[in-house]
């Protein structure tokens, strides 16, 4: 599966509580784009709980938002 993902004008933090629920419970999800969502620090510690849950996602995109990537353990610092 696939999750593409955009926050539009709103406020972000009640459009990652959905993604971090599908991140975490979906084991089929292969790909995940939340670029450009207006992600702040206590946005990445939400999608990184949920990253470290998952072991099936073999794309994940997170440009244009604060944090970073890890790629050796996986999760955003």
């Amino acid at each position: 599966g696939v999750m593409s993902w955009w926050c539009g004008s709103g406020d972000p933090y009640l459009f990652v509580v959905l993604p971090h629920q599908v991140i975490r419970k979906n084991k089929g999800l292969r790909h995940v784009d939340l670029s450009n969502c207006c992600l702040v620090p206590r946005h990445a510690a939400l999608i990184a709980e949920a990253l470290n849950n998952n072991h099936s996602i073999t794309g994940f995109h997170y440009q244009g938002n604060t944090g970073v990537l890890d790629t050796k353990v996986g999760v955003l610092v």
